[in-house]
């Protein structure tokens, strides 16, 4: 088997902010950033200001590590954002089969936040809290043709 695990951090309109910081600190870039307002299904009934918030952005540590991140916005996604739900454990891993299989697993006796489905940014996404209360994020991401 083959996995990659990295943190996915959550923030209240201060993702932007925070990733700076991470910056600086770890001496590396933003690989790659996308605002609600970028993405037209996201964007249609969100508030002007919500448009402004971070959807997704990825920084590379080094070749094993990464941090992810985004702005929680209420109503994408149906969590609000609190103390203890503000990181997830983000695993991407090789085949579609292993991304259901470690779901299918894993979500077991927890709660379902998004149902493992195939997304706008082509790959097989789902999120959910084990029975344990730990958040997870499954990513398996489609060769581009």
């Amino acid at each position: 088997m083959s996995v990659k695990l990295n943190n996915y951090l959550s923030f209240d309109g201060k993702c932007a902010e925070a990733f700076a910081l991470y910056e600086k600190a770890f001496n590396v870039t933003v690989l790659s950033s996308c605002t609600y307002g970028q993405e037209e299904e996201m964007a249609k009934n969100l508030p002007e200001e919500d448009k402004k918030k971070i959807l997704h952005c990825y920084m590379p540590i080094n070749e094993h590590v990464a941090l992810m991140g985004a702005d929680i916005v209420e109503g994408c996604g149906g969590v609000k954002l609190a103390i203890g739900n503000n990181m997830s454990i983000n695993i991407s891993p090789s085949t579609e089969d292993e991304a259901k299989r470690i779901f299918t697993v894993l979500s077991e006796g927890g709660k379902v936040i998004m149902p493992l489905e195939k997304t706008f940014w082509n790959a097989l996404y789902g999120m959910f809290v084990d029975k344990f209360g730990i958040s997870w994020m499954i990513n398996y991401s489609y060769d581009k043709m």
